[in-house]
């Protein structure tokens, strides 16, 4: 007899919202860590150590048969989640942090729905259309107010591209479900940082050595990263791919408290207004009862 007060079935959407509580610690920790790093050399560190995190983590936890990685799944994942970085990063270069990332990330469910439909067959249902309507209204209204940012429309469809990459990601990941989560990411992460490499040519490095450059990457790589990219594969492999991406929308959200809390931002009502919307968005998924449609991915 199990005396656990949370239905099984609430775990998955629990494990993307805490990934997602984890992913929104990112932007406070960069803005935390050192001047001379940019956004795009942090992005390359965070997959090593997020690679060596992994590798290490599977070494000590995994065990029984390796299990089969798909290499078609493998090679996807590990080329979106490399190309996500320079494509983000440049993006809010471009159009600044509230849109780049608004877009990026408001835009990634509604790939996935997309992306779902076309390669899995499975039609998103009303409940996620709602609540999909609902966060991405929530963001809209986030987003409008950085009136004052630059609406650079290469920087948008890079956002774009960035949403649809995290899209394919998770696409990917959804289809490895039947091996060890520590072992496939830990592979596709190695894969990822091997790919990312030679965006360190000519970059600066020596901020990394420093005590703020390593505590940076160290959280972003290894809490902000392994941690929160494994939590994702628990939970993709109870919930559906398009559910999950709807709740990583949780990001933002994490992000927006974050800035009031830690960076004493103050954001007007109608931002407030949107995290609410966005919130009661995430509640209705994580609460909602499964269905075939949105059951895990074999």
């Amino acid at each position: 007899m199990s005396n656990e007060s949370t239905p099984r079935w609430m775990y998955g959407p629990l494990f993307v919202m805490a990934a997602a509580v984890l992913w929104g610690t990112t932007g406070t920790a960069q803005a935390l860590g050192p001047d001379a790093s940019d956004p795009r050399t942090i992005g390359v560190f965070r997959l090593i150590v997020a690679a060596v995190a992994l590798g290490l983590i599977a070494t000590g936890t995994a065990s029984g048969p390796p299990g089969q990685l798909r290499r078609p799944a493998t090679l996807a994942a590990a080329v979106s989640i490399a190309a996500y970085q320079p494509m983000f990063f440049e993006a809010v270069d471009r159009t600044g942090v509230t849109v780049g990332t608004l877009v990026a990330i408001g835009s990634a469910p509604l790939f996935a729905g997309v992306l779902q439909w076309a390669v899995e067959r499975i039609r998103p249902d009303r409940r996620w259309l709602a609540a999909s309507a609902a966060a991405i209204a929530g963001l809209a209204l986030m987003g409008s107010v950085g009136s004052g940012e630059s609406m650079d429309g290469v920087g948008v469809t890079l956002a774009l591209g960035a949403g649809f990459s995290y899209a394919v990601f998770a696409t990917a990941i959804g289809r490895l479900t039947d091996v060890s989560p520590s072992r496939s990411m830990a592979t596709i992460f190695g894969l990822a940082a091997a790919i990312s490499l030679p965006l360190l040519v000519g970059s600066e490095t020596g901020w990394v050595a420093t005590v703020p450059g390593l505590l940076t990457v160290g959280w972003l790589g290894v809490m902000a990263t392994a941690i929160a990219y494994l939590l994702l594969a628990a939970g993709l492999a109870r919930t559906g791919v398009n559910r999950a991406t709807t709740l990583s929308l949780g990001e933002p959200l994490t992000a927006t408290v974050l800035g009031l809390v830690v960076l004493g931002e103050r954001p007007p009502a109608v931002a407030l207004l949107g995290a609410l919307l966005i919130a009661a968005a995430l509640v209705s998924l994580v609460v909602a009862t499964p269905t075939r449609s949105t059951a895990a991915i074999d």
